[in-house]
Formats: structure tokens, C-alpha cells, sequence
């Protein structure tokens, strides 16, 4: 990696926005940790290269460095700048999948393709393991032009690093807002090199060139317009005198574009140094690369002696490289088209054993078809797709179709960009691709081939779907032609329209694909999918798939497949009570992938395992697997599924009460609720009534969840399978006193649980007629509800019921036979970290009449009712009296009566004093964890 170029002078460095940048980095990277991520952001000649020189000369002797630098012929080279940041530290201490994955994406050894995320794994241990010993520094030059292979394990990397001792370092000349390549997301710090004021430009070129007079500096200054790179290439584009303001200045050679700072030097070349240049810019070729180009051209290597004398060449250890990135438009622009040509003809010569780099210059230098240039482009996506390049292999695909002049095998071609474009997550280009082969289809079973796919791209993406009209008319006609394709068109349509919410549509395109196919012609997981569907409708399956052992007929490789359509089956199992089935399936897609080197899908299985410990009550457990879910899904760039995991996870803070975070999350999942799908919003509503309803914010939590009702009734979901809210929505109108305003929906919900065996749902009906019964009928239901509960677990609603058991003892004057269910469910609510349900139970257990001693020090509790205590705390941790109200299912004037008690027994007179008395006088049972309120 060249860091030095001209605008990098040598001596000291001048006072001034670079050197305050240079010291910062240093500053970071000499703290030893944790890790720090740079963006270092600035225009062509602002001096980003001068800083990271400045940097890296004042590095302490013991730090690793790691550089490399993106080059325009190296942009669609497969891990090229990991080749170049890596290739000198040894691998054979990774673990074996890491180190093979490495070894081949840098080595480029034949063999099956690797996958993506074992090269970014490999690199985050490579990179972490070093740091154990020494601080590590990886600076990135001009990463505008890196690999999309390598950015993407850059970003890996800098996303995971925590509490190591690495300092990465990356310079763009991006310098628009919004436009950081990604690394905002990899939380890189940006930095912007802002232009020299005209002090600190008179102080570079006195060091430069002392030479100068003051008139000459002073035009200089108002041209460089504070770029450094200017002021230190006018000054070398002038002779002697007129340095020296004995001779005008010309006026012609001072404009304002970069261009013009190289315009005297390249004229004083000759064609020959003008053309050996050229060849040096065009690729970071080795000397005996150079050397072959330049004999190709019909030069030799001392037709560069004025480029170095010039400075518009430098000589490196990696061989000879023009001082600055800008000398190459400033040559291509000075040269003759036929001399351009002859300069890409000497690089393709010296490049005819590496395929990869040479294909580059073969795409730019031929125009039209050509079969040569497409068979080169072929050979440079089967490398790239070898490595794990998957983005680069689809663009080398798309480039070898685009020069091929037989049509069929430029079909053949393009259709070879897929299953690379699938792998990288890459939804636009896909969708482009997908949409030219349909349009190229000659028979109609090709069509609903390609539009399947496409189908499928958009799960995945968040590209607007194909409307059902256009699939239904494309499955009609092919339905004689191949009924097999037709109906897996159908089922897939209805899959897509299902996983956005639109039960109703895909219910519909279900009844179509049996009426035009018959059963027998349909593959498994198509039939699965419509019994999903007709669950979700209310619908009697006709086949009972769901139920048997269905997945024995899946292979390993259907299980590796993110075409096959196993999270919307499997979540709908999870929810109706297969779990231990789901379980089963998903400890073996995993375990396929794992083994498959499959390793960027395991976002997905994953986002479906971490329903489970969510359903047991292992709540720590799920939220550590939503984060890591998450992130796995952003750096995979499989983002469609991500909103779905994100509402799982709010729910799941919902239930917590944890508002600030369950709220940020909503809004990262569904940042623009009419837009959204209506899962989406469906999903949104249930949320946040939840939150409301875990918040005390009861009449709130009514009115959201009523409006999930209603959205879910809209869209034909007899059967949820994504969140139920019903037990929430019931609970809310009963703490209102309105819950007889739900007995007819209360009805439809427990005929339907009870006719198709729906356990869960069973329990949540029981629980909510039992807050509605009769004194005499009410352990009866309850005992009834908590029987389903042990059929199918869900450590929450469990707590949930026998919190409601407790409550409607309380209610009926049993309180000594509510304490017990009310203790199991304080004990399972205090276990999953649910604060404000656990609140809420002891509020009860106050209001049944027992105290517990080791929640408050000797003397207040004595002092003070069960009642009073309850409201004494909620309002000290910062509730409203409505809030409290709310909380404690009281009206605000017995909270008022309560609290004037609480005031006059304590001897305090407002709220502050109140909260400084029981935060004074109050300690925390042993292993207890105090929640503030939301």
C-alpha cells in the first residue's frame, strides 16, 4: 500500500486541520483499546493521505499494521484488498472451517464455494487473536474502490470488535451526507478533513518550497483553494523563474480543476513516458508485470525515469505506482484513444495468468459482443464464485452474458448471475436479473420458472411485490403445459402474500392451485404451505401434514435452501403448539448448514429457534439470541426477515416493560406504519398495546389492541401465528370493567381453539372467562385454563393465569386462597426479568393483606397499609397519580386517599420527600432487581 504520495510532504507536519486529525487517530490507536472505528472523509487532494502517512509514522514500534488500498481495476476482483491486508500473517492457528475459507478467498485455490461469512469469521479471529498480544492497526486507503467482498468482511470485522485492542482506520472521498458505504452501520466514527486556511497553506508551501515569492505563494494560495494536494503540485509544475515571480506566471497551467495541477509535467513526458505511465496507473502491477505490459506497448521500464523524476510516479516496494490517485484520469485524459487502447492491451498481455484481473481490462477495452472476452468473463465468476465472491462472480456473470453474441447462451449466462446474486442477498441487481430472463423466456413453463424466483427474491428484499394478477395469469397459462410449475408458482405466490398478511389473497390463490393442479402433481413443501394457510383462515386442513412427520422427507439440501418456505411452516407451528416438532427440525437445518459451509443462512434458522426459550421462559437466553440474529441477518444483507425478528424482539421487551427500547425497535422495524405491510402493522399494534397494557396505560392498550382485532378480522386471520393478542385486548377491557363487551369474540376464540385442538389459545379463552365467571365457577376454569397451559408451555401466559386467578380471588373476597397462585406467578415473573407484571402481582399480594418484610427496611411497612405502601412506591418511583391508578387497577381518588395516609404517616409533605424517605430507608431483598416504572 502506497501512503505517501504528494500531497504527503515529508518534514513536519504543518499546524492545521490533518495534523489534528493525525493526532486523534494516533491518540486512539495508542490507548490499547477498546476498539475505535475512523472514517476519514475528504475530496481528492484534501489530504487524507497525508494524514494516515503522518498516522502510521507515529505508531508505536510494537503495533501490528495491516493496510491495504481499493484501486479502480480492482473493484470487481474478488477479496483483493483482503489479499493485500491478510496475506502476510500466518492462518494455520484459525479454526479449520475459518482457515480454509481464508486461505481460499486470499489464495484463490480451486474447489467448491466458500461461504462469505466464514471468510469474515476467519478475519475477526485472525484479527482479534493478534490484538491478544499487540495493539493491531488496519488502515484502509481509498475504500471507495475496494471489493464489495472485502468491504463486507471489513465490516464485519469493525461491527464485532468490542474490547479489543484494534484501531481500524478507513479513508473515502465520500464526502455526502448519508453516503458513508456502510460504515456508519459498523459504527465508524467520521472524521472530515476540512480545507488549509490561508495561514496554515503559507506554512506548507514555505516548507516545500522556500523558493517562492511572496506574490507567487499568495496566487498560488487563492488557486489551491486550501487543497493541500494543489499546494504541493503547483509549486512542481512551475520552472525555476517562475518560482522565483521573475517570470509570469502561466496562467493556463494554474486552472482550478486537479486535472490541470499535472498539465506541464505530463507535456514535458514525451508520448512514450505519457503511454508508460498510463500502463503503470492502470493496475498495481509487479515489476516483471510492469515490465511484460511495457514491452507489449513496445516500451521498456526506462521510458518511466521522467514520470519518477517528475514526482508523477513514485517507486514503492510493491513496485512502481503513480504518486496519487488523480494521475490516472489526468494521463487517460492526455493520451490518444489509440494509445488508451495500446496501454489496456500491454496490461491484458502481462495479466494472461491471472484470469480474474485480466478479464477487467477485457471488459473495458472491447465494445460489442465477443465470445473471447466472454469466456474470460465466465472464467473470472467460476473464480470469484470458488472464493465465496459472490458478488463478484454475479457481476462477472453479467458481464460475460452482456459480451456473448449467441442469444441462448447469453440466457445461459445471465441465468448463471442467480444463484451467486441469491447467495450475496444482493435484492435490486437480482430482481434486474430475473426481470431480463423473463422477458428473454421463450415458452410459458420458463416464464413461471423465472417469475418463481423472482417470487422468492422479494422475500428476501424489500422490493415491491409482483402483483397476484400477474402470477395468476402466468400459472393458468402453463397449468397444461406443467402443472407442477404452475402450482408451485401458486403456492409461492400465496406463501409471499401470507408473510406479509394478506391471508385473505393467499387463501384465495391456495383454492386456485388445487382447482388447476391436482394434489399429486405438487411438491411437499407447496402442500405444507397451503395447510398453513388454511389454518390461519380457520379452515379444516384436507391433508393433516402439519401434524405427522413431515419432515423426514426433507433433504439437507431443501434444508439449506432459503427458497423452501420452512419459517412460514415452522413459525406457525411454534405457535400452535409444535413446538417440540420445530425444535426438531431446526437442530437440523442447523447442523445441515453448519456442515454445508452454509453458514450466512444461519440468520434465518436462528431467527426461528429464538421463539423457543422465549416460549420457556428463557428470556435472558432470547434476548442475547435476538441481538445476535439480527446482526447476523444485517451482515449477511438477508434483511427482508429482519423486521419480523426486530417485532419478535419488541414483544418480547414489551412483556418486560421496557419502553425506551421496545419502542426504538418498533420504529427500526416499521419506520412507516402506512407503508408497511400489514403484518407489519398488525404486529405494531399488538406491540405497543402490550406496552401499554404492561405500563398501566389501560385505556391506551384497549384501543391499540382493538385495532389489531380489527386489522387481523380484515385481513382473514382466523388464526394469528405471528403474535395473539386476544388475551391482552381482554385484559385490558376487563381492568376497564368492560369485558362483557368482548364475550361474543370471547365465544368465536374458544369454539375455535376447542374445534382444532389449539391448546394455547384454549388457555388464554379459559383465563379470560374465568376473569368474567361467576364466584362459584372460578377455580374451575382456572384449573381448566393452567391444564392447557402444561400441554403446550408458555412460562409467561402461565403467570399471566395465575395472576388472574389471584385477582378474581381477591375480587370475590377469597384473599387468603389468592395468595398462593399469586406467589407462582410473582416467582415465574421475577425469573423472566418482567418487572411490571411482577409489580402488579405483589400489588395484589399487598391488597390480600401480606407483608413482606425483607422489601423495606423495619418501620415503613409497619407504618404504613398494604394499600398505602403500594401507592407509596409507584408514586416515589415517579408515577402520576393516574399512572399509579392505572397500575394498581384503583381509582385516582383512592390513590389520593392513600396517599395523603402514606404522607402523614411518614411526616412528609410531597413526592420528593417521599421518594428520598423510602430510597433512604428502603435496600432490596437479596436477589431481588429493582424495575423502575414506565
Amino acid at each position: 500500500m502506497m501512503l505517501l504520495g504528494d500531497d504527503a510532504p515529508a518534514g513536519e507536519a504543518p499546524d492545521g486541520p490533518q495534523a489534528e486529525l493525525a493526532g486523534v487517530l494516533l491518540a486512539a490507536a495508542r490507548a490499547g483499546g477498546p476498539a475505535r472505528r475512523f472514517l476519514l472523509r475528504g475530496g481528492p487532494g484534501s489530504g487524507k493521505s497525508w494524514v494516515l502517512d503522518r498516522f502510521v509514522r507515529g505508531l508505536p514500534a510494537e503495533t501490528l499494521l495491516l493496510t491495504c488500498a481499493g484501486h479502480p481495476a480492482e473493484t470487481r476482483l474478488p477479496f483483493a484488498g483482503l489479499h493485500e491486508l491478510v496475506s502476510g500473517l500466518p492462518l494455520d492457528a484459525l479454526p479449520p472451517t475459518q482457515q480454509q475459507a481464508l486461505g481460499r478467498a486470499i489464495g484463490g485455490e480451486p474447489g467448491e464455494p466458500e461461504d462469505a461469512l466464514a471468510v469474515s469469521a476467519g478475519l475477526l479471529t485472525l484479527v482479534t487473536d493478534e490484538a491478544r498480544s499487540r495493539p493491531v492497526v488496519i488502515v484502509v486507503d481509498d475504500a471507495d474502490w475496494l471489493d464489495k467482498s472485502t468491504r463486507s468482511s471489513l465490516l464485519f470485522l469493525a461491527r464485532r470488535l468490542d474490547r479489543d485492542a484494534v484501531t481500524i482506520v478507513a479513508a473515502t472521498r465520500s464526502v455526502a451526507a448519508g453516503d458513508d458505504g456502510g460504515f456508519g452501520r459498523a459504527r465508524f466514527e467520521s472524521l472530515h478533513l476540512e480545507r488549509l486556511t490561508p495561514a496554515e497553506g503559507r506554512a506548507l508551501l514555505r516548507r516545500r518550497f522556500p523558493e517562492l515569492s511572496s506574490l507567487v505563494a499568495h496566487r498560488l494560495l487563492e488557486r489551491a483553494d486550501g487543497l493541500p494536494l494543489a499546494l504541493a503540485q503547483l509549486p512542481a509544475e512551475l520552472s525555476p523563474a517562475e518560482r522565483a515571480g521573475t517570470a509570469p506566471l502561466p496562467e493556463n497551467r494554474l486552472g482550478a480543476s486537479i486535472g490541470s495541477l499535472y498539465t506541464a509535467r505530463l507535456g514535458r513526458l514525451g508520448r512514450a513516458g505519457r503511454l508508460a505511465l498510463l500502463i503503470t496507473s492502470l493496475d498495481a502491477l509487479t515489476t516483471p508485470e510492469l515490465a511484460r505490459a511495457l514491452a507489449e506497448a513496445g516500451l521498456t521500464l526506462p521510458d518511466l525515469d521522467r514520470a519518477l523524476a517528475s514526482g508523477l510516479a513514485v517507486e514503492t516496494a510493491a513496485g512502481i505506482r503513480p504518486a496519487h490517485p488523480t494521475v490516472l484520469p489526468a494521463v487517460e485524459a492526455a493520451v490518444p484513444r489509440t494509445d488508451r487502447e495500446r496501454a489496456l492491451r500491454g496490461v491484458i498481455a502481462a495479466l494472461a495468468s491471472d484470469r480474474g484481473r485480466q478479464a477487467a481490462h477485457l471488459d473495458a477495452v472491447t465494445t460489442g459482443t465477443d465470445e473471447v472476452v466472454a469466456g474470460a468473463l465466465q472464467e473470472a465468476a467460476e473464480q470469484a464464485w470458488q472464493r465465496g465472491a459472490y458478488a463478484e462472480s454475479a457481476r462477472w456473470w453479467v458481464a460475460s452474458a452482456a459480451r456473448t453474441p449467441v442469444p441462448e447462451r447469453a440466457h445461459a449466462r445471465l441465468s448463471d448471475a442467480l444463484p451467486p446474486l441469491l447467495r450475496c442477498g444482493a435484492g435490486a441487481e437480482t430482481i434486474a436479473v430475473i426481470d431480463r430472463l423473463s422477458a428473454e423466456a421463450t415458452t410459458p413453463a420458463e416464464r413461471a420458472r423465472f417469475l418463481t424466483q423472482r417470487l422468492v427474491a422479494e422475500l428476501f428484499t424489500h422490493t415491491t411485490p409482483t402483483p397476484t394478477p400477474v402470477v395468476v395469469v402466468a400459472a393458468r397459462a402453463v397449468a397444461a403445459e406443467a402443472p407442477s410449475a404452475a402450482f408451485h408458482l401458486l403456492a409461492s405466490s400465496a406463501y409471499i402474500e401470507t408473510t406479509a398478511g394478506r391471508v385473505r389473497s393467499a387463501k384465495a390463490l391456495a383454492d386456485l392451485a388445487r382447482t388447476l393442479v391436482p394434489t399429486a402433481e405438487s411438491g411437499l413443501t407447496d402442500r405444507l404451505v397451503l395447510e398453513t394457510i388454511d389454518d390461519l383462515s380457520g379452515e379444516e386442513a384436507a391433508d393433516a401434514l402439519l401434524t405427522s412427520d413431515w419432515d423426514g422427507g426433507l433433504s439437507d439440501a431443501e434444508l439449506c435452501d432459503p427458497a423452501v418456505p420452512l419459517p412460514l411452516i415452522l413459525n406457525h407451528l411454534v405457535w400452535t403448539g409444535g413446538s417440540i416438532v420445530v425444535d426438531r427440525i431446526l437442530a437440523r437445518q442447523r447442523d445441515a448448514l453448519e456442515r454445508g459451509g452454509y453458514l450466512s443462512l444461519l440468520g434465518l434458522c436462528d431467527g426461528l429457534r429464538v421463539l423457543l426459550p422465549v416460549l420457556r421462559g428463557d428470556w435472558g437466553d432470547a434476548l442475547a439470541r435476538f441481538d445476535r440474529v439480527e446482526r447476523l441477518l444485517l451482515d449477511t444483507d438477508f434483511t427482508g426477515p429482519l423486521p419480523y425478528i426486530q417485532l419478535q424482539h419488541a414483544g418480547l421487551l414489551a412483556a418486560r416493560g421496557e419502553e425506551d427500547a421496545c419502542r426504538a425497535l418498533v420504529d427500526r422495524a416499521v419506520p412507516a406504519p402506512t407503508e408497511a405491510t400489514p403484518i407489519h402493522r398488525y404486529a405494531r399494534l399488538c406491540i405497543l398495546g402490550r406496552l401499554a397494557l404492561t405500563s398501566g396505560s389501560t385505556e391506551e392498550a384497549a384501543s391499540l389492541l382493538l385495532a389489531a382485532a380489527d386489522t387481523q378480522s380484515e385481513l382473514g386471520m382466523v388464526e394469528p401465528g405471528f403474535f395473539d393478542s386476544f388475551g391482552d385486548l381482554f385484559e385490558a377491557f376487563w381492568r376497564l370493567r368492560r369485558g362483557a363487551e368482548l364475550l361474543d369474540r370471547l365465544d368465536t376464540l374458544h369454539d375455535h381453539a376447542e374445534a382444532t385442538d389449539r391448546h394455547s389459545a384454549l388457555a388464554v379463552a379459559l383465563r379470560c372467562r374465568g376473569l368474567e365467571a361467576d364466584p362459584d365457577d372460578v377455580d374451575a376454569l382456572f384449573a381448566r385454563s393452567l391444564a392447557e397451559h402444561a400441554v403446550d408451555p408458555n412460562a409467561f401466559e402461565t403467570a399471566r393465569t395465575e395472576l388472574s386467578h389471584g385477582q378474581k380471588l381477591r375480587r370475590v373476597r377469597r384473599k387468603r386462597d389468592a395468595r398462593e397462585p399469586l406467589h407462582r406467578a410473582l416467582t415465574t415473573f421475577e425469573a423472566l426479568g418482567a418487572g411490571p407484571w411482577a409489580a402488579l402481582a405483589r400489588a395484589e399480594l399487598a391488597a390480600c393483606g401480606e407483608r413482606r418484610a425483607t422489601a423495606a427496611a423495619p418501620g415503613i411497612l409497619d407504618a404504613l397499609t398494604p394499600q398505602e405502601w403500594a401507592v407509596a412506591q409507584a408514586v416515589a418511583d415517579g408515577l402520576s397519580n393516574r399512572e399509579t391508578a392505572s397500575r394498581l387497577f384503583l381509582s385516582v381518588r383512592t390513590v389520593e386517599y392513600h396517599l395523603a395516609n402514606a404522607y402523614r404517616k411518614l411526616a412528609v409533605s410531597s413526592r420528593g420527600e417521599l421518594a428520598s424517605r423510602l430510597a433512604a430507608e428502603l435496600a432490596p431483598a437479596p436477589g431481588e432487581r429493582r424495575i423502575t416504572p414506565r
